[in-house]
């Protein structure tokens, strides 16, 4: 069997998309940085928390982590992916260092898991939602390459949308937000992403 060349592997991306988390983590905890609310929409209001829902909420880790096992085996469908996720974050960064925004958040919520992420989660970089520019782009790579797991990875980065609104953690706006910012970076990275575009 013929081994790939170093230059083929996705190693150098998955990499570089792990270090770019480091801005997002970094730019939600800048102190004394004022912070501009976002405002609540008619859904927002309407919408209840639901504080189960911070399980989808937080199944956005495994669903980024199975997402890289299931396209490393591809490389250049991979590389794109990974550079997605360094894009997203290093737009989002650009966007929370220079307008923090935040969500006001409810007083007290009866899910111990809930209160521990408030707790360790500071309620700034709302606009535009990551999570939901993650789950959308995701989503896109399974559709462009034609994927066995489109639907459910597609119902799966659902869940974790709808989260977003049900902890209370971003409203509507910051999703619209993350889905131009998924839209912006999937038709950047993902034009030419097909079933074929694999070694």
């Amino acid at each position: 069997m013929q081994q790939q060349p170093t230059s083929s592997r996705p190693s150098a991306d998955f990499a570089l998309a792990l270090c770019s988390f480091v801005g997002y983590f970094a730019a939600s905890h800048v102190p004394d940085q004022p912070a501009y609310v976002v405002p609540a929409t008619v859904l927002d209001r309407a919408i209840p928390l639901i504080p189960t829902s911070v399980w989808p909420y937080l199944s956005l880790y495994p669903f980024l982590g199975l997402n890289a096992v299931y396209f490393w085996p591809k490389p250049k469908q991979a590389r794109r992916v990974f550079q997605a996720i360094t894009l997203l974050n290093s737009l989002g960064s650009i966007v929370f260092c220079s307008v923090r925004t935040t969500v006001p958040r409810p007083q007290s919520t009866t899910s111990r898991l809930l209160a521990w992420l408030w707790q360790v989660d500071p309620p700034y970089n709302a606009f535009p939602s990551l999570h939901t520019a993650y789950a959308v782009v995701l989503a896109a790579a399974h559709w462009r390459v034609h994927s066995p797991w489109r639907w459910l990875v597609s119902a799966w980065a659902l869940a974790i949308i709808i989260s977003t609104l049900t902890t209370k953690q971003h409203h509507f706006w910051d999703v619209i937000g993350g889905i131009g910012l998924a839209r912006l970076v999937a038709g950047k990275l993902f034009a030419d992403l097909s079933p074929a575009h694999q070694l």
